[in-house]
């Protein structure tokens, strides 16, 4: 008996000792936590500003996924750049951070609470796998064939960022074309009261979203109607010299004036006999202008 039980003792104390070798030296995890990936599936686009051949249309829809071999991705961010780098806002992704990447809304939060409010709950992490983005397509307002960067990353459950993936577009658009009216109908050389809502359009010109406004500028003239068209000033009952703006409104297509907003509508004399005219222009939301 003595015999067959020594060779079962020493496999014992054989497996103990593997053990704790197996053991010394070891500290934290068994394994590290591998970085997650993210591709770019989009074909539009290049992967360098120096493969760029072609313009595209600066309405893009940009699509992505995300792998981690040893666990989940757990959400994503995107951002736009200017050809310097410098990160950007785009019409439909106004609210950015210090690093340009784009403010979501977390889960649950009260979205009437505007994003720029300090009370809004919002992230830059989002489980979208695509995004539609209104690239520039101007420089200072004026038609341009403009470069910008897409990027994105994700985030796994384990907290590790992955690395950035981007693609290079260089974009154009049409310039909008627009009409005006008012609550009081058609004003072109119309006396209307004290109170009167402008109502701004853009004109469809089959341009695809060229023809979307981001928002409408405008300004009031008081001429006097005369042979030279002597422009009133301030000064003596006129306009300030100034372009209003519809941009942040919920409806940017239509602008309240009476003689109590601000500024408010002025009425026209008799003597000298002025007329107030109404000059508009529209910007895309490409940022190209009227």
């Amino acid at each position: 008996m003595l015999k067959t039980k020594k060779p079962f003792i020493f496999s014992i104390f054989l497996l103990i000792v593997l053990l704790l070798i197996g053991a010394c030296g070891r500290k934290g995890e068994l394994s590290p936590n591998s970085k997650p990936r993210v591709t770019i599936t989009s074909y539009a686009g290049a992967e360098s500003d120096t493969l760029i051949t072609d313009t595209t249309f600066f309405q893009q829809k940009i699509y992505w996924t995300g792998y981690d071999e040893d666990g989940v991705v757990d959400a994503y961010a995107f951002r736009v750049l200017d050809e310097n780098g410098n990160p950007i806002s785009t019409p439909g992704y106004e609210y950015i951070d210090n690093d340009g990447w784009v403010y979501h809304y977390q889960a649950g939060a009260d979205e009437t609470i505007p994003m720029d409010d300090p009370n809004a709950k919002i992230t830059i992490w989002t489980d979208q796998v695509y995004a539609e983005i209104n690239f520039p397509a101007n420089i200072n307002g004026e038609l341009a064939n403009v470069i910008s960067v897409f990027e994105v990353k994700c985030i796994d459950n384990r907290g590790t960022e992955s690395d950035i993936a981007r693609k290079y577009f260089k974009m154009f658009s049409s310039r909008p074309v627009i009409t005006v009216s008012s609550s009081k109908g058609e004003i072109n050389g119309k006396t209307i009261g004290t109170g009167v809502v402008f109502e701004f359009k853009t004109i469809d010109l089959d341009n695809g979203a060229s023809d979307v406004a981001d928002y409408f500028l405008f300004k009031l003239i008081k001429g006097i109607r005369n042979e030279d068209g002597e422009i009133v000033p301030v000064a003596t009952g006129g306009y300030d010299d100034e372009w209003l703006s519809t941009k942040g409104q919920t409806d940017i297509a239509h602008y309240l004036m009476t003689k109590n907003t601000d500024p408010p509508l002025l009425v026209n004399s008799f003597e000298p006999l002025d007329s107030t005219f109404l000059v508009v222009k529209a910007v895309n939301i490409a940022g190209v202008v009227s």
